[in-house]
């Protein structure tokens, strides 16, 4: 498969994250099945939070980019966020869980703290998902009032999963 790079930008609106669902399996779906759909559960999981966590004004839009290139695959958000704390405590989730050398046991865990905490409002679960249920790494980057999520894989790692080799 040769390298690519899918752009699409939206205003926070859950109608245009079923286009990026489509878009993103259809990318990956003849080459392995398995990998097409954690690659559209990682895209969707960040979308749907840059539409629930960013400012929702008229002007707000929200950028999407899927890069593939010889030995990665990157998917980046890009929003404006609503408050500094809501990206410190971003923060802090993206940090423990790359830091976790068991993301079953963390996951489970946030499931039982949100079981316990009902009413906590922002669950994270969806980062928690796709450190638990695909090999996506996540980082983030704040440039200005801008809010980068960025879930990143190596394409070794989908030949080593016996994935078809892209």
């Amino acid at each position: 498969m040769k390298n690519f790079t899918y752009k699409f930008a939206f205003k926070p609106n859950w109608n245009y994250i079923n286009k990026i669902r489509k878009k993103t399996f259809y990318k990956f779906k003849r080459y392995d099945l398995s990998f097409a759909e954690e690659t559209k559960l990682v895209a969707s999981e960040l979308c749907e939070n840059a539409v629930k966590y960013s400012k929702s004004n008229s002007n707000n839009i929200i950028k999407f980019e899927l890069n593939k290139t010889n030995d990665k695959i990157r998917i980046s958000v890009y929003s404006n966020f609503i408050i500094n704390e809501d990206i410190n405590k971003l923060k802090e989730e993206i940090n423990k869980i790359n830091k976790t050398e068991e993301p079953e046991k963390l996951y489970t865990d946030r499931l039982l703290y949100l079981i316990e905490n009902i009413n906590i409002g922002q669950s994270q679960l969806g980062l928690y998902r796709i450190i638990y249920e695909t090999k996506y790494k996540l980082s983030y980057k704040i440039i200005g009032n801008i809010l980068a999520v960025i879930a990143e894989r190596n394409l070794i790692s989908v030949e080593e999963d016996s994935y078809a080799k892209l």
